[in-house]
């Protein structure tokens, strides 16, 4: 079962990045060459998190998924005709016939596990399978 943030709360993270959206930027940027990379942000709620990686990394091309429908119309709408950013509404523990092995070179997990009530495990697997260099 999925906690909701709630409207503000997504539209605040687009004024000013949380603390630890910035420490990852910080931390990949030490160590993630520039360069293209297809990234999965699972549980992207209001996207905000894609909205500041993709200022930071404008070669990568993101995809979010979400369960939440009124989180995912915001993170549409705040980033409508961002080249390289999309969104979709897909449940990550169903989403067996939405991606292939290796689909993904890196899968962010950004401010999620704390909002899910699920098996931890089937979520690692899902992970490893869709990405080809790591996951956050």
């Amino acid at each position: 079962m999925i906690k909701t943030q709630g409207k503000t709360s997504y539209l605040k993270q687009y004024e000013r990045p949380y603390q630890s959206t910035l420490a990852l930027i910080n931390f990949l940027k030490r160590r993630i060459p520039d360069q293209s990379f297809d990234i999965l942000d699972v549980g992207c709620g209001g996207g905000a998190n894609i909205f500041w990686l993709k200022k930071y990394f404008p070669k990568w091309r993101f995809l979010g998924i979400d369960t939440d429908k009124e989180a995912l119309k915001i993170a549409k709408k705040m980033q409508r005709g961002r080249e390289g950013v999309g969104f979709r509404e897909i449940n990550f523990l169903k989403s067996g016939d939405y991606f292939s092995k290796k689909n993904f070179d890196w899968v962010f997990a950004i401010q999620f596990i704390s909002f899910v009530d699920f098996d931890f495990s089937i979520f690692l697997k899902k992970l490893l399978i869709w990405q080809e260099k790591g996951f956050f």
